[in-house]
């Protein structure tokens, strides 16, 4: 998995925000697979996005300090199914979606933070810092499968790895 946190810095250092806006998106299903592979892939990453990611989005605001939670499980599930699959960050179509109907991504600009912002039913996200708040969650998540939970601790050592090859491999 830290192969592929580290793609999404290396992307955000090119900011290359799509790229690492698509990888980001993606953790909490790879995550949620290898902690519950029986599980629905909606049902799992909703459950992993309340549990590691929204506590970072959940807030006290207004005079009374209420909290608000700008980012459910659901409402990320349902960008990420819009973005991935459509290309779209609208989620008003979403199935999953929960209080949202609309994101607006914004890319960083420098001395500036633009993130977390909701006008009604529409939440603006400031790429860099979601990716990196998804690679902490991440990091969060991983820090709680260590041994002896041989299991998870195998289907993550599974995953996928793009190997780079000297001149010299042969098959």
């Amino acid at each position: 998995m830290n192969h592929l946190c580290d793609a999404i810095e290396q992307a955000l250092t090119a900011s290359n925000w799509y790229a690492a806006l698509m990888v980001a998106l993606t953790l909490p299903d790879i995550a949620g697979k290898i902690d519950d592979p029986q599980k629905a892939s909606g049902a799992r990453y909703i459950d992993w996005v309340e549990k590691y990611l929204s506590p970072a989005y959940t807030n006290k605001i207004g005079f009374s300090g209420a909290l608000h939670k700008f980012l459910s499980g659901g409402d990320c599930y349902a960008l990420r199914c819009a973005f991935l699959h459509e290309g779209s960050d609208d989620v008003s179509k979403q199935r999953a979606a929960q209080a949202l109907e609309k994101f607006q991504l914004v890319a960083p600009r420098p001395r500036m933070l633009i993130h977390k912002n909701q006008a009604g039913k529409k939440l603006q996200l400031q790429v860099d810092v979601f990716c990196r708040d998804v690679v902490a969650a991440v990091k969060t998540w991983q820090s709680h499968i260590q041994l002896p939970d041989a299991t998870r601790l195998a289907r993550l050592k599974a995953l996928a790895e793009i190997h780079i090859l000297d001149t010299s491999f042969s098959i």
